[in-house]
């Protein structure tokens, strides 16, 4: 339970492997992400203008409204990102969706294997492959996310964390931060 929370649209795809049960997840999504992204402004003004919590008591500004978030499920990936940006870049198109989700799940394959992971649990003589040699059980969480001033980002020593910071640091137009294992780069 979520106090003050708004829905987002989702499209699950996790082990959703029917071509035809893709198609008409991907298809309801993009009526759904048009209908959203539509009444976005709307949104915000019913419920942040004029709350009492300062972050969200704003004017409406489609880059730093947290209603822009859309997230997608895959099998090895957790997307969220902007709705609007998502139904552009798709042009409303479903099965443009489909085909870029289709690749990002081939390349963390891609990924995974030439890291020599393998997704079998059983070796070919039926003993048990070593776990740290098996895909990882949970899945890459790609968040896109406008950090505001005095955010704290917290992760453990096994994540990945890139910040982009939109405000200028001294002369440089953008700067990303990368950190990996506690150490930044």
């Amino acid at each position: 339970r979520v106090s003050g929370g708004a829905e987002v649209p989702f499209l699950d795809l996790y082990q959703v492997t029917d071509g035809a049960e893709r198609q008409k997840r991907a298809q309801a999504y993009v009526k759904e992400l048009q209908a959203y992204v539509d009444s976005m402004e709307a949104q915000h003004e019913k419920l942040h203008k004029g709350s009492k919590l300062a972050s969200v008591n704003c004017n409406y500004e489609e880059s730093g409204c947290i209603l822009g978030a859309s997230d997608i499920m895959l099998d090895t990936m957790m997307l969220s990102l902007p709705a609007s940006q998502i139904l552009k870049g798709s042009g409303g198109n479903a099965e443009r969706i489909l085909t870029s989700a289709e690749a990002m799940e081939n390349m963390m394959h891609l990924f995974y294997q030439h890291k020599g992971l393998t997704k079998n649990t059983q070796k070919a003589d039926r003993t048990a492959v070593d776990v740290k040699d098996t895909y990882p059980s949970r899945h890459l969480n790609i968040r896109y996310q406008r950090m505001f001033a005095g955010a704290f980002m917290g992760c453990t020593n096994k994540s990945l964390v890139i910040l982009r910071l939109y405000k200028p640091l001294s002369r440089m137009k953008t700067c990303n931060f990368i950190l990996h294992n506690n150490v930044f780069a």
